[in-house]
């Protein structure tokens, strides 16, 4: 990472920064602005190099590119004014060392007031762009953030310009994934398809419970499209528009549990009564199912781990033969004609 302070150069808006990142093909496409959002303290460890009494939170930034900023939409205008520090990465490849390049025809005038701050007034590209801001939050109420976004220019590969990569070196990241690469933002390409599916990864330090959110939308998502979180472990589809979704996981990094889709492609947890299937807790778990016969149930716990599964059932009652043990269970039930429904119980 290269830190720079700029001293007269300031930068202008998507087209004037495509013109610095034509200027400097080793670098990646986006800009990291030290925002000093919090005061150095003696609680924030120090770095690497060296040993201080207050230290600055090595976190305090945003990331910028051409899909937008990372901490929302009205967070950053998207000037670089005189002094403002921000950091630049080289990408990934032989290269060792670069110079970055800055003429005049990147100067823009009387836009030196607008150094970082909070506020209403991101100046916009005028490009068509449709984005998501989405959370990850510990119980603690420690956040994670990443943006997808579909704007023009953007592709399904790795873009320069719209995506910016990330590390899992911190103790909670929610990113999306290009291929195998981790994008702290994403750029998607429009016109927008509703058939289109984003990987998700994520990485938490301690066993616990956490919470998937939106933390805001522009464009499409701000009118009648739906967005949806698919889990993958319990096969089930979640509105994410409508609620966050809460789960249980042990600490590590999981790159092949969660999805974004905008088509409700499989029954989701709002969906476990329209098959007339109850769930009776006395000594056993009892399962009925008013419509249609039951083929099989498949028992999960709040980790996502399936303890139990119940093949060729076909009956209308069926009795399970778990041992009880005061903890949240999630039975996902099919019927003889495919359709699924998903129950939670406590046994």
């Amino acid at each position: 990472m290269i830190i720079l302070t700029l001293l007269e150069i300031h930068i202008h808006r998507l087209s004037d920064l495509q013109t610095l990142w034509v200027a400097n093909p080793d670098l990646e496409g986006s800009i990291r602005v030290w925002t000093h959002g919090t005061l150095p303290n003696n609680s924030t460890p120090n770095p690497f190099y060296g040993s201080f009494g207050y230290n600055y939170t090595s976190a305090d930034y945003i990331i910028h590119n051409g899909t937008g900023t990372i901490s929302g939409p009205e967070t950053y205008d998207g000037f670089i004014p005189a002094g403002q520090s921000f950091f630049v990465a080289m990408l990934d490849g032989p290269a060792l060392t670069t110079n970055a390049n800055f003429t005049n025809s990147m100067r823009v005038r009387n836009y030196n007031t607008q150094f970082y701050r909070n506020s209403t007034n991101e100046v916009q590209s005028g490009q068509e762009q449709s984005r998501i801001w989405l959370d990850i939050v510990a119980q603690s109420g420690t956040v994670s953030r990443t943006l997808i976004g579909y704007i023009e220019g953007a592709t399904y590969e790795k873009d320069r310009m719209f995506d910016a990569y990330t590390k899992t070196s911190n103790a909670m990241i929610i990113y999306s994934l290009i291929d195998s690469e981790k994008a702290c933002i994403q750029g998607r390409p429009l016109p927008f398809d509703s058939n289109d599916v984003v990987p998700l990864g994520f990485k938490v330090s301690t066993d616990g419970i956490y919470t998937i959110a939106i933390a805001t939308v522009d464009g499409i998502f701000s009118n009648n499209q739906t967005i949806y979180l698919r889990d993958k472990v319990l096969n089930l589809v979640h509105d994410l528009s409508a609620n966050p979704y809460t789960f249980t996981v042990n600490s590590g990094i999981y790159n092949d549990r969660f999805e974004l889709l905008y088509q409700d492609e499989t029954l989701g947890i709002d969906q476990v009564e329209n098959f007339g299937i109850k769930v009776i807790t006395n000594e056993n778990i009892v399962i009925r199912s008013g419509n249609e016969q039951i083929s099989e149930i498949e028992v999960f716990d709040m980790l996502g781990r399936k303890v139990n599964h119940y093949f060729s059932v076909n009956a209308n009652e069926f009795s399970l033969n778990e041992k009880r043990s005061k903890q949240t269970l999630l039975l996902k039930i099919k019927t003889v004609n495919d359709n699924i429904s998903i129950k939670k119980v406590l046994f």
